[in-house]
């Protein structure tokens, strides 16, 4: 079943690749980010994404076997969507 996010068809391959590199680079530099980004509005973009495409998430998950459970998870989707998406 295609998914879809602002006309775009979803790769949930391409979503899991750019999360991987969001993630490392989170990891890596996780002070930096800190300072430059106000986690808050980080979070709850990712939250909303969440809320927003519910189908795409769980078929995430399901790819990645593996739910979203920290912080910098929680981050690197938000990123990864936005990066390839132009999601909001």
């Amino acid at each position: 079943m295609p998914y879809y996010i602002n006309g775009f068809e979803v790769n949930i391959d391409e979503i899991l690749f750019k999360f991987s590199e969001w993630y490392e680079l989170l990891y890596e530099h996780d002070r930096v980010v800190r300072l430059l980004d106000s986690e808050d509005k980080v979070m709850e973009c990712g939250e909303k994404l969440i809320r927003r495409y519910p189908d795409v998430y769980r078929a995430f998950c399901k790819e990645r076997e593996d739910i979203l459970t920290s912080d910098r998870e929680l981050r690197a989707y938000a990123f990864a969507l936005c990066d390839l998406y132009d999601a909001r």
